[in-house]
């Protein structure tokens, strides 16, 4: 959201680093829950991004995607966790094992590309147990 192109995994901020992914808006309280509950903040602590894959028809209406997640993300700490993925959402979905986009999805991934943990849906404490667990 910063206006920089990011190379996904190997730009991911941390070894692993927390990703959240999104597929529609009305999934952002879901997310938000997830970072509430893993007690994640935007500096400091675990490294985690949100990836929002719009897909590759999105591509035509960048900008505006972009400028309208912008004003609905003001803080520049935020908007640097928040890496939009204009890809095929398909493609996307069978490099990670994904089987489709009516939930969010919590991995944890390493710069190289290993997936230690990827768990559909909203986050539980026994989710929450379950990437504590795949850190160690």
């Amino acid at each position: 959201m910063n206006g920089r192109s990011l190379s996904i995994p190997a730009d991911l901020p941390g070894t692993p680093t927390i990703v959240f992914i999104a597929y529609k808006r009305e999934q952002q309280p879901n997310i938000n829950a997830g970072v509430e509950k893993l007690e994640l903040h935007e500096t400091g602590g675990p490294a985690w991004v949100e990836l929002p894959v719009a897909g590759l028809g999105a591509v035509l209406f960048r900008s505006f995607v972009d400028n309208g997640m912008r004003s609905g993300i003001t803080s520049p700490e935020m908007r640097a966790r928040t890496i939009t993925i204009y890809s095929r959402r398909s493609a996307f979905n069978r490099a990670l094992g994904i089987p489709g986009r009516g939930e969010i999805y919590v991995a944890l991934v390493d710069p190289d590309g290993t997936v230690h943990a990827l768990i559909a849906g909203d986050v539980t404490e026994a989710k929450v147990e379950q990437l504590r667990a795949a850190c160690h």
